[in-house]
């Protein structure tokens, strides 16, 4: 049975993460309180569409026990020093941003106050707030902070694990296996365009590639012809490559994972 989270959460940032999160928070019965964002005109947006809470001044955060800072990750320094300087009664509440690439000292100015940081960074693409909340269950997100959240995560029906030091590696492992993996997808789809063929043939291709993965291992869910070593089909798609250098690297890496796996 899910721990009863008795807490009252506000939210700075009511963007794409931000109202995602509230609205995840308001389904499970969590609390949301309320929050802004940069502009009235978009913070009252945002709360008609998660259909809680209210707009916020950063005066009445004081109201709540937790504070999630969902902003973008160049802001949420500037963020934590206006909270500073509010006259809050700190030490009863958890000031938590949601950036993968930052630790807790980017808070430091709200933690030297007495108030209690952390770090909950969802590992989940927010790019529209129906499709998060359709499909954000059974993500997995990285913590960093009191026992709660952890709880608060796996209420939310997310699977929550430990956040490691090196925030900077931890975040390149994150953007290879979102951003930068969609982008070499954009390869395939330009060739299908080109051989008006549906992209989702591809795409659907990947998908099983991947699930192939979570199932085995990416080292047992690799196929082609660098696995059954046919020279003469890469030599055909070296042929017909738009980017030949980025190929050969990937094929250079491909091998080298192969070579350092072989059973």
């Amino acid at each position: 049975m899910a721990e009863n989270i008795r807490k009252k959460i506000a939210i700075i940032g009511l963007g794409r993460v931000g109202s995602s999160l509230a609205r995840l928070l308001v389904e499970n019965g969590i609390e949301f309180i309320g929050g802004f964002s940069s502009t009235v005109e978009s913070s009252v947006k945002a709360i008609k569409k998660i259909q809680a809470g209210r707009v916020l001044s950063i005066e009445e955060l004081k109201d709540a026990d937790a504070v999630f800072v969902c902003v973008q990750d160049r802001n949420i320094e500037k963020i934590a020093k206006k909270i500073s300087f509010q006259d809050f009664a700190f030490e009863n509440m958890t000031f938590i941003h949601c950036s993968g690439s930052y630790g807790l000292d980017v808070l430091s100015p709200i933690s030297e106050k007495g108030g209690e940081i952390a770090v909950f960074h969802p590992l989940f693409p927010f790019i529209d707030f129906e499709f998060s909340l359709a499909n954000i269950r059974g993500a997995y997100v990285g913590v960093e902070g009191p026992e709660w959240l952890y709880s608060l995560a796996k209420r939310l029906g997310l699977v929550p694990f430990s956040l490691p030091k090196n925030r900077g590696k931890y975040h390149l492992g994150a953007v290879l296996s979102s951003g930068l993996l969609l982008s070499l997808l954009s390869y395939p789809e330009e060739i299908a365009k080109e051989l008006g063929i549906p992209v989702e043939a591809y795409l659907k291709l990947a998908e099983n590639a991947i699930k192939g993965a979570m199932n085995f291992s990416i080292m047992d869910s690799i196929t082609g012809p660098w696995k059954r070593g046919d020279d003469e089909v890469i030599k055909k798609h070296l042929e017909n490559c738009s980017d030949p250098i980025l190929y050969s690297r990937l094929l250079r890496r491909i091998r080298e994972v192969l070579r350092e796996n072989k059973h």
